[in-house]
């Protein structure tokens, strides 16, 4: 796209001499000047595209070489046998220390969930008459009527009517 001066046109003639522009009239003079410029920002993000596409490649490129890379360190480790047996050697150690752990975890987990339960039993067994006398209490002490009137008191409290 070829960028164009002010004052002439693609071929290089003067825009007053133009034939579009005989009456030498300021307002088209004006829009062939907007329509310069609207030229030239189509050029300049031509030139961004550009740049745009660039580096699009440019960073495909160093991911391919990258990718290769891995692929050519993948097949000289797969090739590497005793590189392989050495790691899994190592490997099995931390395993084995890991496992060691998890084991040791467990152990002490059920151990005190062994003790909570055997507490929360023992204090459910203990507690068992004193919820049996305090149902009764509440029978006797606390009849329906008692009740609806509470509730009618607390509902009126708050404003709400029926």
């Amino acid at each position: 796209m070829k960028i164009l001066d002010a004052g002439r046109n693609e071929r290089g003639e003067d825009l007053k001499q133009s034939p579009r522009l005989q009456k030498n009239d300021e307002s088209d003079i004006k829009l062939v000047v907007e329509e310069l410029t609207v030229d030239q920002k189509f050029a300049k993000q031509g030139v961004d595209n550009e740049l745009v596409a660039f580096r699009f490649k440019a960073r495909k490129e160093s991911q391919m070489e990258h990718t290769v890379r891995e692929k050519e360190l993948y097949e000289e480790q797969a090739n590497m046998t005793h590189g392989l047996f050495i790691d899994q050697l190592r490997d099995h150690s931390v395993r084995s220390t890991e496992d060691d752990t998890q084991m040791n975890t467990k152990a002490k987990l059920t151990r005190c969930t062994d003790s909570f339960q055997t507490d929360t039993t023992q204090w459910i067994s203990d507690m068992t008459p004193w919820f049996k006398h305090h149902a009764v209490w509440l029978g006797v002490h606390s009849p329906a009527v008692l009740t609806d009137i509470a509730s009618n008191f607390i509902v009126h409290s708050y404003g709400i009517f029926h």
